[in-house]
């Protein structure tokens, strides 16, 4: 087998694997997300459902306004969502 060849089907098993991969995490149901932007969305949902609020109570960021995750800004003592605000309502929905 050539090297040509090799590499042809060294990249072609990478790619069906990491594309296995990432199908079954996002097919899977549990709560893992593929990026920082949908863990949000659900964090945001399941809190909305829970509580009514968007508003997410956090003791540090009263003190580090800075301190808080990709898509989320400090108020405040609070964390709140930032992006498409509508998918954590319908979300929440569901």
């Amino acid at each position: 087998m050539g090297s040509r060849t090799r590499a042809m089907l060294l990249f072609t098993s990478v790619t069906l694997l990491l594309g296995a991969g990432f199908f079954a995490l996002s097919v899977s149901g549990g709560g893992v997300f593929l990026s920082p932007d949908e863990t949000a969305v659900a964090v945001a949902a399941r809190f909305l459902g829970e509580h009514g609020t968007f508003r997410i109570a956090e003791p540090l960021v009263s003190d580090h306004s800075w301190l808080h995750p990709r898509s989320f800004v400090s108020t405040g003592d609070a964390m709140v969502p930032v992006g498409f605000l509508g998918m954590p309502f319908l979300m929440a929905g569901i």
